[in-house]
This record gives C-alpha cells, structure tokens and sequence, in this order.
C-alpha cells in the first residue's frame, strides 16, 4: 500500500513539475484519488493510546448580536488560519492572515476554490463547483511547498448533486502525526438525511485507509480544534440540540459534552481559553488538564 500511495504522491509532483506556469496551478493535470465511501455511523478504533483527560470549565457567556462576527474576533484578538480569497468571510489581516499564493488556481473546469487553511504542518484548499459541493481536497506542504494529495471526497457527501443543501460538504481539515482529520456536514436539518451528517474523520496519510469515524451530529462549525490528545467540535441547528464535544484523536469516541445555548459557529483556541462563537451566543472556556 505505501508503494502506490507514493506512486500516487509522485504523480502529483510530476504533473506539478510540468505544468507549473506562471499563472499558478493546473488542477486538470491532476487525476485525484477518489476516496472510497466511509462508513456512515460511528466507526471507533482500538488504540493503544487513551487520550490524556481534558477539561471545559466554563467562564462566561454573553448575549452577541447574530451579525457581529468579526467583531468579536477583533475584541477578542483571535485569528482563524483560513487563507484569503475571494469566497472568504473574512478578509481582514488581523482576522486571517494569510494570502492566496499566485499558485493556487481559483477555478479549473467544472470547481472552484471555495476555501483554504494555513498550518505547520500543510495547507489545505478546499475545491468543488460551489459552497454547497465542497468534495476536493488538495494538500500541500507547509507554505505550498509541493503537492502532498489531491483527494476526492465524493463519496462522504451523501448526495452529491451540485448545490444541493444535504450535500456533506467537506468544511475544516488538520495533520497530525501523519493522521488527516476531516470533518465534513450539510446546512439544513439532520432529518433531511435521518440524522446521516456531521461527521468527523481520522485517515492514515500513509495508506489514506479510514482509522476512526466519529458518531453523527458531532461536527457541523465552521472548525474544530485539536488540543493536546483531543479533537473539540461542536454540532447544532435549528430545533436541534446544540452541543461542544471533546473526542479522543485516537480513537474518535466522545470524552465530554457540553450544552450550549445556540449552534456552534467558531471554536478557536487562545493560549488556555477557548473562544466559542455560536448562533447568538459567546462563550469562553478554560482548558485544564
């Protein structure tokens, strides 16, 4: 398996090398590996590792006015690691930070760039015909240096007609230790899809086999966060319960739940705070270990 994964890997980097051109990109010279369908209910896995416990002790909450999102990142000095572009929120530096470099194409074909992530360990770009049919991902090496994958996500969308409100469209992605973690979920009611949404991800990097899959209904925000051992995300929606969940990264299983008010938006870490953004709601927590 790790032979062709770096066949597959080495592929990426030769049409790269080809057609690298001064306007950035090509995406269709890259054929991407088409991820085969997860399962669609908790799949945990059998680690040898437990996570190392982590507690949400809450501090404050306060009444926020639904539209004054970038507001509460300025108040609150906090920054997301998404990289501007056209089809981003926000576009102020102190908010994301990070530009669009000349060689990541907006469009090719049938996609679109819908959005993209900035971290250590890779950039993430998000690619699909719209907002609603998120399915590509293409990783790249810190600071865009190199084609890591391009992965197709098709088959975790459910279905995947372009535009579609149930379409599981991908929405946030992080590396570590070798491990993607991905979260994907649709914007309308979890009944739509009898309650089949919003789901978190652990794939090898290695062999791009599943090792865990969270339960449904665990990870429709914008984001989540992994914080030392554990993954936290957060699912509501309209008439639907609205929880902060800590998961164990190694084996997807939920170690705490927390109430809130409204649905999750952001959840961003801040030194020992966590920052949650919901519905019409701002919540600090502290992180104790």
């Amino acid at each position: 398996m790790k032979t062709s994964r770096t066949l597959l890997a080495l592929s990426f980097l030769m049409a790269f090398t080809i057609n690298a051109k001064a306007q950035g990109l090509i995406l269709d010279d890259l054929a991407p590996h088409r991820m085969p369908a997860p399962p669609y209910e908790a799949a945990f896995a059998k680690s040898k590792k437990t996570a190392r416990p982590l507690k949400l002790t809450q501090l404050s909450v306060k009444q926020n006015d639904i539209t004054d999102g970038l507001e509460w990142f300025r108040d609150n000095r906090l920054t997301i690691p998404r990289i501007k572009s056209p089809n981003n929120y926000f576009f102020s530096d102190e908010v994301t930070p990070y530009e669009l470099s000349d060689d990541i194409p907006l469009q090719s074909g049938g996609i679109r760039l819908t959005s993209g992530i900035a971290s250590p360990q890779a950039n993430f770009y998000f690619y699909g015909p719209d907002n609603f049919t998120t399915r590509y991902l293409l990783i790249t090496g810190p600071n865009n240096a190199g084609i890591k994958y391009f992965l197709d996500f098709g088959a975790y969308m459910g279905d995947s007609e372009p535009g579609n409100y149930t379409n599981m469209s991908l929405t946030w992605a992080a590396i570590e230790d070798n491990v993607l973690y991905v979260s994907n979920s649709h914007n309308t009611y979890a009944s739509t899809t009898h309650g089949i949404n919003a789901f978190i991800t652990a794939i090898d990097m290695e062999t791009l086999e599943v090792i865990w899959r969270s339960e449904p209904l665990v990870a429709n925000s914008r984001n989540f966060e992994i914080i030392d051992d554990v993954i936290v995300s957060g699912y509501g929606f309209t008439q639907e319960p609205d929880y902060l969940y800590v998961l164990d990264k190694f084996s997807g299983r939920k170690t705490a739940t927390l109430k809130l008010a409204t649905g999750p938006e952001y959840i961003i870490r801040k030194e020992e705070r966590l920052y949650v953004r919901t519905y019409n709601r701002d919540y600090i927590f502290k992180i104790e270990r």
